[in-house]
């Protein structure tokens, strides 16, 4: 069954239509079954922050945004200061030397579609940079691939088109996830792969900087599940966001112009879309 399922598994549309009235039966079943496996767990209280040493004259706080599901908004830590966007905003803040201003847009749940009513909300203030994390929930809805990653590319294009430096961490493996049963894992895992590579053709197209987070990260939280996912076994845990935003960290310093690679640091605290 379950290679049979693989095989069925690798169409284009990235929809169910190759695997036969059964075979979605039992996958949509099971990914009920997976969802109501997993907790409900309360995120982190942190919707905004400021990172860094703000009295100092002439120092123009950076703002960076968090925008995407529950991974950017840090469902799964127990205290703010774990969260992605937190330990980004603090590496930042420590890099450039100056402040840093956290907003976290994200919603838990979030799918890809979701992203434009972020993005406007984002843009009523531009930030500098933004950070998006999506993509397994579309997976877990069996969103068609083209559908999702539509969406994203608009969300980009958005965000670059007011002067919005854009970083996304592609979609994760899912075939990792211990919640999730066979054969629903393994269809999980060839989606997502696929998903994340859509995703950064996307991003590129639109502008942004794509970060495969499945290729740098996934074999560590293979690896040691106990250690980087949290209770609920689907979330990372606070080690995991550290792994996470390690992976992350080199393409937002690059963006922030920190690094060889981006604008000078000056001309990235320029007010965006000006």
């Amino acid at each position: 069954m379950g290679g049979r399922v693989l095989r069925h598994a690798a169409f284009g549309g990235g929809g169910m239509g190759g695997i036969g009235l059964l075979g979605t039966a039992l996958l949509l079943g099971q990914a009920k079954l997976a969802r109501r496996a997993v907790p409900i767990i309360a995120g982190p209280p942190l919707t905004e922050a400021e990172y860094g040493d703000a009295s100092v004259p002439g120092r123009v706080p950076l703002r960076l945004a968090m925008l995407g599901d529950s991974g950017a908004a840090g469902v799964g830590c127990d205290r703010p200061e774990e969260t992605m966007g937190a330990l980004l905003a603090g590496a930042l803040a420590d890099a450039a030397q100056r402040p840093v201003r956290l907003d976290v847009l994200a919603v838990s749940g979030a799918r890809s579609a979701d992203l434009d009513a972020q993005v406007s909300r984002a843009l009523l203030t531009p930030p500098h940079l933004a950070v998006i994390i999506v993509g397994a929930n579309d997976v877990t809805h069996f969103v068609p691939r083209r559908r999702a990653t539509a969406h994203l590319h608009g969300a980009v294009d958005r965000l670059t088109a007011g002067g919005v430096r854009t970083v996304v961490g592609t979609c994760p493996d899912l075939g990792i996830v211990p919640p999730i049963p066979q054969p629903l894992r393994v269809v999980a895992g060839v989606l997502s792969r696929q998903m994340a590579d859509a995703q950064a053709a996307a991003v590129t197209a639109a502008g942004g900087t794509p970060v495969p987070l499945a290729r740098l990260v996934a074999d560590r939280f293979a690896a040691d599940p106990a250690m980087l996912f949290c209770a609920d076994r689907f979330h990372p845990s606070a080690h995991g966001y550290r792994l996470l935003a390690d992976a992350l960290l080199s393409a937002v310093r690059v963006a922030a112009g920190l690094d060889e690679g981006g604008a000078s640091p000056r001309a990235s605290y320029a007010e965006p879309g000006r």
